[in-house]
Formats: C-alpha cells, sequence, structure tokens
C-alpha cells in the first residue's frame, strides 16, 4: 500500500534522468557564453535548450495536477 507521504515525496523529487537534462543545458548555456559570437550553432543550441527546458516544465506542471487530482496537499 503506498502511503501519501511516499507518494508526495516521489511527486516532487527530480529523478535522475531530469538531473542530466538540466546538466547538459547549463553546459550549453556555460558554452554559449564562453563563446562570445552569435553563429547558427548557438542559435540551434538555444532553441535546444528551450525546447528542453519546456518539456521539463510540462511534465512538472502534469505532476501537480495529477498530484492535485487525487487530493494530496500541495506545499
Amino acid at each position: 500500500m503506498k502511503y501519501a507521504n511516499d507518494l508526495k515525496r516521489k511527486e516532487a523529487s527530480i529523478v535522475e534522468e531530469e538531473k542530466k537534462i538540466l546538466q547538459t543545458c547549463k553546459e550549453d548555456l556555460h558554452h554559449i557564453e564562453t563563446q562570445g559570437r552569435v553563429n547558427e550553432e548557438l542559435i540551434h543550441k538555444l532553441g535546444s535548450i528551450i525546447t528542453q527546458l519546456n518539456s521539463l516544465k510540462d511534465g512538472y506542471m502534469w505532476r501537480v495536477i495529477n498530484s492535485a487530482k487525487q487530493n494530496h496537499m500541495l506545499d
């Protein structure tokens, strides 16, 4: 049987795959910052970062919605 606290912790935790995505975005942003030039590669990297962060945001939003549907208290 799953307890409410266990479900709440699971819903609120960031999984390893998400940490890797965030780390990759961070490294790409650092590379863009140090490059100092605007070119086609930079534009592609920025588009990729935006897409990845939007995907994370959508996933987090669905976690909150699903948790609310199950009548769990939200922090």
